[in-house]
């Protein structure tokens, strides 16, 4: 079932996963090699789920700087305040090795995460399939600095990107990340 809100244009997935590769050789890729890993298990990964208090809303506040776009842009929120900290979701999407035919930068969207692994890098594309962190907007000209950063993270001996909050955050505020001087190189 959908998350609340979710655009249509869009495929739902709770978890990254890959078209390209056998589910075992991806299993492998992501594998951390550390026995004692296989014991860890992150609750919004075994669950397949986000934060409960996170929301997509649609942006048509004009005083936002994603306001006047057409199509009508999207970003995340809190339904009640979330603590400094907590984690939020796995940033989900089709997972890809990083080539020189990825578009890793460019073009008018960018629904994209490089994950660096030891050896080589997974891009997880979230411009067709994603879950609700895929609608975090860049920080800049919305906020000061972002409240919300990506990390990798261990599950069941798997590496994930996951979500954490960087400070409080406040009940209706938009989750903001950094998309990285790169992003902003090519849109301009």
């Amino acid at each position: 079932m959908d998350p609340i809100n979710w655009p249509s244009h869009f495929i739902f997935t709770p978890l990254p996963f890959s078209q390209d590769l056998h589910p075992s050789i991806f299993r492998f890729l992501l594998a951390t090699g550390n026995d004692q890993d296989l014991e860890v298990i992150h609750p919004l990964l075994e669950s397949a789920t986000v934060h409960p208090d996170l929301e997509i809303r649609q942006i048509r506040d004009k005083g936002h700087v994603l306001g006047s776009s057409d199509p009508i842009q999207h970003g995340l929120f809190a339904k009640k305040q979330i603590s400094q900290g907590i984690d939020l979701g796995t940033y989900s999407g089709e997972m890809k090795l990083l080539n020189a035919d990825f578009p890793m930068v460019g073009g008018q969207y960018n629904y994209a995460l490089a994950m660096k692994l030891p050896g080589f890098t997974f891009v997880i594309d979230a411009k067709k399939w994603a879950n609700e962190m895929a609608f975090m907007n860049d920080y800049r000209k919305i906020a000061e600095k972002p409240n919300v950063y990506i990390r990798t993270v261990t599950h069941r001996g798997c590496y994930y990107s996951m979500c954490q909050t960087l400070c409080p955050i406040s009940e209706g505020e938009e989750l903001l990340t950094d998309y990285g001087v790169n992003y902003w190189k090519c849109h301009k």
